[in-house]
């Protein structure tokens, strides 16, 4: 590796750029000063920070996210979830036909997957309508 690539840095006194090689640059990042401990700022410092934000201004907080956590309801297994049970599957339809997500519904992913292969099989079948309208009540 060569050591003596040299890169331009400006001298401050002058004002003129002189060059400087990677073993100058070496030397002056081992000797570099160390960082300056923070003081904890001035109750004064603070007010005065406060009188500078614009009046009416307000602080907004973020509100901690709901984990989720519900516990899936299974299908029992003596209902076989198939095409032709229509029954069965209206529980997994809103009123519009559309497909309910598996958080309304609360059924495990295996089974929310065998639910709408059942209901896209009705339809292609002509057993569920595919558009359905809402009712008038």
């Amino acid at each position: 590796m060569n050591t003596n690539v040299e890169k331009p840095t400006a001298d401050l006194a002058t004002g003129k750029k002189k060059k400087r090689t990677l073993m100058e640059m070496a030397q002056a990042l081992k000797t570099k000063r160390p960082p300056q401990v923070q003081t904890p700022p001035s109750p004064k410092a603070t007010e005065t920070k406060e009188e500078e934000k614009a009046p009416g201004a307000s602080v907004r907080k973020k509100k901690a996210r709901k984990p989720y956590s519900r516990t899936p309801v299974q299908i029992p297994e003596k209902y076989t979830i198939e095409y032709k049970r229509l029954g069965l599957l209206r529980h997994f339809l809103t009123k519009y036909g559309k497909i309910r997500p598996r958080r309304v519904s609360r059924i495990p992913l295996k089974q929310q997957r065998q639910v709408a292969k059942a209901i896209r099989r009705a339809r292609a079948t002509g057993l569920i309508p595919c558009d359905m309208q809402a009712k008038n009540s």
